[in-house]
């Protein structure tokens, strides 16, 4: 009965340094997944900054701009970029809209830029109005994002001709939302 006493003693010991080896081994390997997933995160948002930075000759041209059409032949050379800007913050909502990226992300990185050039008057005359419904989610990602923003009394860049005070904005608006 000792002998029988001790094998049972044995197998339990056994059984519970093996549970805790398994559990072990899953927080390690929840760890790593972790630490990939932040990793490639990192990663992510910095192909999606180095993007942005391609458009850093569109900022550079952006306060020369003025609220008339005088420099509109400066602007309209810039036609390709600024398409292709406009799709980059479509871009950016969508990834946000779908939890890839959080507001505060985008907004700590993007902010000055995205109100500063949606609030210019000649891109919303040559670009936002004419084509408000090809960039409707732009509207939408003012709207939320203005909305972040006002809500933490952060400042909004270019208020003078702000795009939410538009006849289009509130058309866009209130068809789409």
């Amino acid at each position: 009965m000792m002998m029988n006493i001790d094998w049972q003693l044995g197998a339990n010991i056994a059984t519970i340094a093996g549970s805790i080896i398994g559990v072990a081994g899953i927080l390690i390997v929840a760890y790593q997944l972790w630490r990939q997933k932040r990793i490639n995160d990192a990663e992510f948002f910095l192909k999606l900054f180095a993007e942005f930075r391609a458009y850093e000759k569109l900022f550079e041209k952006m306060d020369s701009w003025s609220e008339t059409h005088e420099t509109f032949g400066n602007y309209k050379k810039h036609k390709g970029m600024i398409v292709s800007y406009l799709g980059f913050l479509e871009t950016l909502y969508h990834l946000e809209k779908k939890g890839v990226l959080k507001m505060r992300q985008i907004d700590e990185s993007f902010a000055y830029c995205f109100f500063k050039f949606v609030n210019i008057k000649t891109v919303q005359e040559n670009d936002l109005f004419p084509c408000k419904y090809y960039f409707k989610n732009i509207y939408r990602f003012y709207q939320k994002w203005s909305k972040y923003r006002i809500d933490r009394n952060l400042p909004i860049e270019g208020l003078e001709f702000a795009l939410d005070k538009t006849d289009a904005y509130k058309e866009i608006i209130n068809d789409y939302t």
